[in-house]
């Protein structure tokens, strides 16, 4: 029986009319897929080619550990032209660095307008140094990170609108020119307004690649492999954050690090002549020429030969879409308050905001309180440890989506996250605290694993790339967010230092996460996206027993 065959005995010949989405039938474009490939050759390389702008999305989020790296002395110039060591003047015993404290400044460096950086290795300079980013400036030096989030939460959006407008293919263009464009840019700042200008422009070019990236790979993927797939695609971002130890290490000058980065992103700008445009994308917009090269090309390279019968089968799906452009009002631009246009589509989007901005939250926030495992290690050494780390739950979540699908394991990642984290935050003083909040932070980043492949399961075509942004918007939410937990217990009237308030209160939103993720539909069992709104409003909740069923 041809694809073809299969696509009439779903219901075009049979006498039979079936809605649009209806969910025992596969979807249009995924019956086409299986005659691509599942996967294939052009599946499989365009998920590494895709993959690997995580590298420099997670060498990017990760670069201020090594950009803000604190010296470890500080001179300034003396009026009379001589040197003035402060820390050797400031009576006190447990700590040196007089830097950070602008009274000590006014005190022993009133009028400097030169200052001496050491580093323990003598050959560090961060940006720190370079900007003089002490005293009353230090303040910028959270700013620039801050700003870096606001970026990428400003991106989200903005390239979701763009690719469902104009086409993932070219969204992912535009990103990547402005991403390597800002990165160049950044080597040769020469002060601090400048500096955080671009970083916000890096973190809005950032949000806008994997915004673009990730719908682009998934909707090339046959649904059997959406789950596989959209995990494996971590393991890339462990790889980004294990490079840029290894690249810090070989260039301890920010900028030459800066410039690393930038080669990086301009190798990337090939991708746009490598991934062809999302054939859902094609279709909706009227470009049935265009899929037909695109199918053709991926049937090509896949060493397929595409018959009569499946190009029939490919116009069929182009004339439906058609008609359905024609008597629907569904197919009009859409935007991001189409998200709650529906009192189910509206609940499916605020939960899944809150598990995105809990994922973020949660790892922002510990990865801060554990950025000094033992103080015996360098920056290079925590930071490598800690991607080493993360591949562990992203290695155990491929075999957990397979199985299980989407709602048990993000809803155990959570339980996991919740429990130790809460036992954590018991434990004031305690040396076992940091060591249980790590397996709470490594139980986080399974989540990453789940999180994008579920999101594009849950939103319909029209908006998916709307719920992306919105999505990301959440996400990197708790990104700004989470420094500010590290403050609660001081504001409470704890000790300096005491985790044991903010480890508690990223416990109690993991809490929650799992709640939220047990409300939302199990997707596993579906054999394609949602269309249409319609198919969203078929979607059944996680308590309800259909959820389960096939």
């Amino acid at each position: 029986m041809s694809k073809l065959d299969v696509y009439e005995y779903n219901g075009r010949n049979s006498g039979m009319e079936p809605e649009v989405g209806e969910a025992e039938r596969k979807s249009n474009v995924d019956v086409f897929m299986d005659v691509l490939g599942n996967p294939g050759r052009f599946q499989m390389l365009q998920f590494v080619l895709l993959s690997m702008l995580f590298i420099a999305c997670a060498m990017n989020d990760l670069a201020p550990i090594f950009y803000d790296l604190d010296p470890h002395k500080v001179d300034c110039s003396a009026s009379n032209g001589g040197t003035v060591q402060p820390d050797l003047l400031w009576a006190n015993a447990s700590e040196t660095k007089w830097w950070h404290h602008p009274e000590v400044c006014k005190q022993y460096c009133p009028n400097s307008q030169v200052f001496w950086y050491y580093y323990r290795d003598n050959v560090t300079r961060s940006v720190v140094a370079d900007l003089n980013l002490i005293c009353d400036n230090r303040a910028f030096i959270s700013l620039a990170s801050t700003i870096y989030f606001v970026g990428c939460a400003v991106g989200g959006p903005t390239f979701g609108f763009l690719a469902d407008k104009f086409g993932r293919r070219r969204a992912l263009f535009l990103a990547n020119i402005l991403y390597t464009t800002f990165s160049v840019g950044l080597i040769f700042i020469q002060d601090i307004v400048a500096f955080i200008i671009l970083r916000f422009a890096i973190g809005f070019a950032r949000q806008g690649l994997q915004a673009t990236f990730l719908v682009l790979m998934l909707e090339w993927t046959h649904p059997e492999q959406r789950s596989r797939i959209g995990a494996a695609t971590q393991f890339f971002y462990v790889a980004g954050v294990l490079l840029l130890a290894f690249f810090a290490f070989l260039f301890p000058w920010w900028r030459h690090l800066q410039i690393v980065l930038a080669c990086a992103n301009f190798v990337f700008l090939t991708y746009y002549w490598m991934a062809p445009e999302s054939l859902q994308w094609l279709l909706m917009n009227g470009r049935y020429t265009q899929a037909e090269k695109n199918s053709q090309f991926v049937a090509k390279f896949n060493g397929i030969n595409l018959h009569t019968d499946d190009l029939s089968l490919l116009q069929r799906l182009a004339d439906e879409e058609e008609q359905l452009r024609a008597s629907s009002t569904s197919r009009k631009t859409h935007s991001v308050l189409d998200c709650f246009r529906s009192k189910k589509l509206a609940i499916l989007t605020l939960l899944s905001c809150y598990i995105w901005f809990v994922a973020n939250f949660g790892y922002i926030g510990i990865s801060f309180m554990i950025g000094d495992i033992s103080e015996t290690m360098s920056a290079y050494a925590n930071l490598a440890l800690a991607g080493s780390l993360e591949a562990i739950p992203t290695a155990l979540t491929i075999p957990l989506v397979s199985k299980f699908g989407r709602r048990f394991p993000m809803a155990g990642y959570f339980t996991v996250a919740t429990i130790f984290l809460c036992v954590a935050g018991s434990l004031t003083g305690n040396p076992a605290q940091l060591p249980l909040a790590l397996v709470g932070r490594m139980s986080i980043v399974g989540s990453f694993s789940i999180i994008y492949v579920w999101a594009t399961e849950l939103f319909p075509t029209v908006i998916r790339n709307q719920g992306f942004g919105l999505l990301s918007l959440a996400f990197m939410t708790g990104g700004m967010v989470a420094p500010e937990v590290l403050l609660l217990g001081e504001r409470l009237g704890y000790a300096a230092g005491d985790l044991a308030i903010p480890i508690t209160v990223i416990g109690c939103c993991t809490f929650l996460a799992v709640i939220a993720a047990l409300i939302l539909p199990e997707t596993k069992y579906r054999k394609n996206y949602p269309e249409t709104f319609e198919d969203v409003q078929a979607l059944p909740y996680g308590f309800s027993n259909k959820c389960t069923g096939r």
